[in-house]
């Protein structure tokens, strides 16, 4: 989930494994209503047999439900890199941001983790595979009726070094 802190709504609302129930949210905003600041609110909430696992960046929460065991460093560390992607694709990431690229959001979200597991998290391949909103690329999508996402997994993705094109060669070894 994305949630907004500023109109107290879901922004973005992406599942992998299961459906999740809503009311995670609600608990969520009541955990809230007991902290002074924002950034009080604890980094994991046990919830029944769940988890709530958020962080709080640019006056939105980034919060994810896990419901087996798993290291919590691990789905933190995932949602510092979902926000860091962001930042490097739309410059900010604030509520207005999200609400205009919200298929391109969708689109990385998807990209990023396959079925609960984090896969892509590095900005060059993600990059390749879902390119970037600019103005004029959303008018020719939309006049042309494609998507931004590509037909084919990128070099990288096959990569031993994911952050490096598949079979680079450099004129020079220096």
């Amino acid at each position: 989930f994305i949630l907004s802190l500023n109109s107290r709504e879901v922004l973005i609302e992406k599942h992998w494994r299961q459906v999740t129930s809503r009311n995670y949210v609600d608990i969520f905003w009541q955990e809230l209503s007991k902290c002074d600041f924002p950034q009080d609110i604890m980094p994991v909430i046990p919830v029944a047999s769940n988890y709530l696992v958020n962080i709080y960046r640019e006056k939105l929460f980034f919060m994810c439900t896990v419901t087996s065991e798993v290291a919590p460093l691990l789905v933190i560390e995932f949602l510092h890199r979902v926000v860091d992607v962001f930042v490097e694709y739309f410059q900010r990431v604030d509520e207005p941001t999200i609400k205009e690229n919200f298929s391109t959001v969708y689109q990385v979200l998807e990209e990023m983790c396959d079925n609960g597991y984090p896969t892509v998290t590095e900005s060059n391949s993600l990059q390749a595979m879902v390119a970037p909103p600019s103005i004029t690329e959303r008018i020719a999508n939309v006049v042309v009726g494609r998507s931004s996402v590509a037909d084919e997994l990128p070099g990288s993705a096959l990569s031993n070094v994911p952050w490096r094109r598949r079979d680079l060669k450099y004129a020079q070894n220096e």
